[in-house]
């Protein structure tokens, strides 16, 4: 037995399989690397700007993910699927650069820091997005089921990397190198894109010619610059996705701002804080690779979508539950660890599997909206909705809401299950 033999039967991968789950594991790495060195650095500035700003650091996010959309769209209809997201690289790089000039020279420290957090919030949503988009572009709907989990581990390993890079670095040399490492991993992850069109149109299955794949490569996405928007809200799946990434998105912010909140009372110094975050981020992405590539893959391909979007949901319940009556910092770091983990080693890739029935245009535009318009105006949502829950009972009526939310998580993500098997159903 060769080595690729055993690695096809250790990561649960079929025939021809191999080179795509290399790339996509590349490919997230890459971008993940680029996003968490700088992740630790955001969360310091929002500290920076203020606990009690940050819902209008959410609003602003928010506002800035809905004009995004309309050149992205534009674009999008007007070049090949090859280079979109090289392209969409190009354009976050040039800011990269910008942003390493003005913190090189304290150019307005605290107007660069805040535009600087709400910047990187999209960049991140809008790139992970777009990486997702291409890989259900290039790969069928059962191949997703064994190669997202593998994607989703070259994200964690990726996060691994980036707060080791920063928790390192930091202390040495601030926060300016930082932003040219990520500018790196970017363009390495351009070139693990040019080589999955690559490869896709030189590996087809017998039903397929070589020619019906180059045409459907050479396919543009069509459709107007409000397609997103209005496809979304006219298909009741698309509506359950974006329904669900709201849900998420209210269980993350509760959770995030009681983490900032301690986090900020127990530890005054920047460079301390930046510290903790990246040992938080490190803990996370160790125990979230070793399910990802060993677990989430055989849970999918044995009993389908349901528990990669319904266990969370269940777990977050508990962990509200429990911190309504021991609200304390190790209870809600814990909790925190627990949500991340189970949303990118079961959520995030049963999230993306969902796409993987729907039309070509909806892979990229739909899903794009859904992935930055409605999940920002879900943070946006969540950040208020924290705010006035604290405000009118403190951090235990906070903790009541965010239970209750997660009880109309599990809900809907069971329906959204079961609306899923049905359009897999469809495309055989």
């Amino acid at each position: 037995m060769n080595l690729e033999s055993i690695l096809d039967r250790v990561l649960n991968l079929k025939k021809k399989e191999g080179s795509y789950a290399v790339l996509a594991f590349l490919l997230f790495f890459c971008i993940f690397c680029s996003y968490s060195v700088l992740r630790p650095v955001r969360d310091t500035m929002g500290i920076t700007s203020g606990v009690n700003s940050l819902q209008w650091l959410f609003t602003a996010t928010f506002a800035v993910s809905i004009t995004v959309q309309i050149p992205y769209f534009y674009v999008l209809g007007k070049i090949s699927r090859k280079i979109i997201l090289p392209v969409v690289f190009s354009f976050f790089g040039a800011n990269l650069l910008l942003f390493a000039y003005l913190m090189a020279h304290e150019i307005a420290p605290v107007i660069t820091g805040r535009t600087f957090y709400v910047w990187l919030s999209v960049y991140n949503l809008a790139v992970i997005s777009l990486g997702w988009s291409v890989l259900n572009d290039i790969l069928k709907p059962s191949q997703s089921r064994r190669l997202f989990a593998i994607a989703a581990s070259g994200s964690s390993a990726g996060s691994i990397i980036g707060p080791m890079i920063t928790a390192t670095a930091v202390k040495y040399t601030g926060i300016f190198p930082l932003i040219l490492i990520s500018l790196a991993f970017l363009a390495l992850a351009s070139l693990a894109v040019y080589f999955l069109f690559s490869i896709r149109s030189e590996q087809y299955d017998t039903d397929e010619s070589a020619q019906s794949v180059n045409d459907y490569l050479k396919r543009r996405v069509n459709g107007s610059i409000l397609e997103g928007f209005l496809s979304t809200f006219k298909s009741r799946y698309l509506l359950m996705i974006a329904t669900f990434v709201i849900l998420a998105s209210t269980a993350n912010t509760f959770l995030y701002f009681a983490q900032v909140r301690i986090i900020a009372d127990s530890f005054a110094d920047k460079s301390e804080q930046t510290f903790v975050f990246s040992v938080i981020d490190l803990i996370v992405n160790t125990a979230t690779i070793i399910l990802q590539l060993f677990i989430t893959g055989r849970l999918a391909d044995k009993f389908g979508l349901k528990p990669l979007i319904a266990v969370v949901p269940v777990l977050i319940l508990v962990c509200f539950v429990v911190l309504m009556f021991i609200p304390v910092l190790s209870v809600i770091v814990l909790a925190m660890i627990v949500r991340r983990v189970g949303e990118y080693a079961l959520v995030r890739p049963g999230k993306e599997m969902l796409f993987s029935v729907v039309s070509l245009d909806e892979k990229y535009k739909s899903k794009n909206f859904i992935d930055t318009v409605i999940y920002r105006g879900g943070d946006v949502f969540s950040a208020f909705l924290t705010q006035g829950a604290e405000a009118l009972g403190g951090m235990i009526l906070s903790f009541a809401t965010g239970a209750i939310m997660a009880i109309v998580w599990i809900i809907n993500a069971l329906y959204l299950s079961k609306l899923f098997t049905h359009k897999s159903q469809e495309k055989l």
